[in-house]
């Protein structure tokens, strides 16, 4: 696979896979310990898919950070606004979407900046 290619697959994927568990999140709202558990299994398997993408194709940790997961977190925002309403389902979903990116992007990217850290300054 060519380096364009991985990052348009980085992009849609990464971002769809991001509002989808977000927009599903409502279901588990009386349990947060599974939107927890959630998160954390998410930034972590993307975070071994970030130093496969980072050895493969020579992408650092911020681009696929930018790349991977603050669009979700810009087309929530955005989708939240366009779609208002608090009584509507897709309202409801895209909030639930925009509270999960928001979390998503703090735990993916401080793991990300700890697993830069150690990679650069040794354990």
């Amino acid at each position: 696979m060519k380096k364009p290619l991985a990052i348009i697959l980085l992009i849609i994927f990464g971002n769809a896979f991001t509002l989808a568990l977000g927009g599903a999140a409502w279901f588990f709202v009386r349990m947060p310990w599974v939107i927890i558990f959630v998160t954390v299994g998410h930034a972590a398997l993307s975070v071994i898919f970030a130093r496969q993408f980072k050895r493969k194709f020579a992408l650092g940790y911020r681009k696929i950070f930018f790349f991977g997961a603050l669009p979700a977190f810009v087309i929530s925002a955005v989708s939240g606004f366009f779609i208002f309403g608090a009584d509507s389902f897709n309202w409801i979903a895209s909030m639930f979407a925009f509270f999960y990116s928001i979390a998503y992007c703090f735990v993916f990217g401080g793991v990300l900046l700890i697993v830069w850290g150690r990679e650069t300054y040794g354990k």
